[in-house]
């Protein structure tokens, strides 16, 4: 029997992973302090190895090593963003299809992502490294105020300022600089996500989706998360047909065969698009696939399996007409002691989705990145304007009371 390995216990994955690899031994692979054990799992997968480093290159090989003698090795699978780096190198030193190290770098270096794209003619923000404060204020010097710092592979927005004048950048100074940051200039713009399966090197399907808010302004402004996509009739004419045609573009210019995609874009009050960075994974956890299942007929965690194992992409013939969004509900600090629940937004129009994260007695925290929240409501509507509003008005509907 054939083996596929699952680096990181990424639960979305698991209905999926039932569905579609009953005829493989599954293997799932975890950090020890990051694994949370249950009965589920254990049903899903044959075989649970945890270990005490996941990202260790080294320790990683000699893992492999040890499953290679049992069994036979057929793909490698991860929608973490961390892990992805990790399998491409697994995949390249044990001769895996799959997306190779080479490969995995572009996705995950931010540096050399936009390095790449610059030299194949695809603009971005004016970009460096940095490793120490002069580094920073001879980029500055160059392109001005404000720019953008954050780790050159980071994720989530976790870690990421902006930083608007000489003080700011002395307190990031003080508190950072403990690895190496990507520093870029600051594009004033509407922020826009591009999610794409890839097969064979043939994109199957692009959605577009624009951020209610930019993501940055959510973590520092208290703004709030979410984003609405197209349609599929809007998505071949005028700005979001362009940038279409960029996303496959950057696809193909980084070499990325079998995977799916999340990029993100801005687009300039002048109209021009600014690519920002692409990874190799599902965008957004449980937020993103389902707009793209309603506009494109894909659904992404079934993509993700799919395009490893070689499977026909199915497209649903059922695919909305509507623009369909998120939001996210608000995380304070804090112990709960009272907080919304499903019944409170039952009867909102376009109800696609909610889901409370939290209940009462749970510890919480405020955003820090776009990971953190206390659940979500996904709505649809066939204006855009509408649905806008409908999402606002659910994300002041939603309360939490910390304590």
């Amino acid at each position: 029997m054939k083996t596929i390995i699952f680096l990181y216990d990424y639960s979305y994955l698991n209905e999926s992973i039932e569905k579609k690899c009953n005829e493989y031994y599954k293997i799932l692979i975890v950090q020890k302090n990051k694994f949370k054990d249950s009965e589920t799992k254990r049903k899903i997968f044959d075989e649970i190895i945890i270990v005490d480093d996941i990202f260790s290159l080294e320790g990683m090989s000699q893992v492999m090593s040890d499953i290679s003698m049992k069994h036979d090795i057929y793909r490698i699978i991860t929608s973490y963003e961390n892990t992805i780096e990790v399998a491409g190198y697994l995949r390249s030193r044990f001769h895996i299809p799959g997306i190779d190290y080479e490969t995995s770098i572009l996705v995950r270096d931010k540096y050399k992502m936009k390095a790449l794209l610059k030299d194949n003619n695809i603009v971005t923000a004016a970009f460096d490294y940095i490793s120490d404060i002069d580094s920073a204020k001879l980029f500055i010097h160059s392109h001005g105020y404000p720019v953008i710092v954050k780790p050159v592979n980071g994720a989530a927005t976790k870690a990421t300022y902006k930083i608007n004048n000489e003080e700011e950048l002395k307190r990031f100074h003080t508190n950072n600089f403990a690895s190496k940051y990507l520093i870029e200039k600051y594009i004033s713009g509407k922020e826009y996500h591009v999610d794409a399966v890839v097969q064979d090197g043939i994109v199957m399907i692009q959605s577009v989706a624009s951020y209610l808010n930019n993501m940055l302004d959510c973590i520092e402004g208290k703004n709030k998360i979410g984003s609405i996509a197209y349609p599929g009739k809007y998505l071949k004419k005028g700005i979001v047909a362009d940038m279409l045609k960029i996303n496959q573009k950057v696809i193909q210019s980084i070499g990325i065969k079998n995977s799916v995609c999340h990029s993100e874009f801005f687009v300039t009050p002048y109209g021009d698009i600014i690519f920002s960075e692409i990874a190799a994974r599902i965008g957004g956890g449980p937020l993103i696939s389902p707009l793209v299942e309603n506009t494109q007929g894909v659904n992404l965690y079934d993509a993700v399996i799919d395009v490893e194992l070689e499977n026909k992409i199915i497209i649903s013939e059922s695919i909305s007409n509507d623009f369909i969004g998120f939001i996210c509900f608000n995380s304070e600090n804090g112990e709960i002691k009272a907080i919304s629940n499903k019944k409170d937004f039952a009867e909102m129009e376009g109800l696609v989705l909610v889901q409370i994260d939290k209940k009462v007695g749970d510890t919480i925290q405020d955003i820090t990145n776009t990971t953190i929240r206390c659940g979500h409501i996904i709505l649809k509507d066939s204006d855009f304007s509408s649905l806008e509003n409908k999402l606002i008005y659910a994300f002041d509907k939603f309360f939490v009371e910390v304590g």
